[in-house]
């Protein structure tokens, strides 16, 4: 019984720790997409800055 009880608290402890891995990658994933949405942003806007000195 208590082997059976090893068993299943050993499986749930790297149940865990692959939930908590998921969810870091599914966090920095969110942030690298915003950096990048942020980037795209920031050159948009030099961009659209430097065509009117341009003209």
């Amino acid at each position: 019984m208590s082997g059976v009880f090893l068993q299943c608290r050993r499986t749930l402890v790297i149940l865990r720790q692959n939930t908590a891995v998921n969810n870091e990658k599914g966090i920095f994933c969110k942030i690298l997409d915003n950096y990048q949405k942020f980037r795209k942003d920031v050159k948009n806007e030099v961009t659209e800055g430097e065509e009117p000195k341009r003209s």
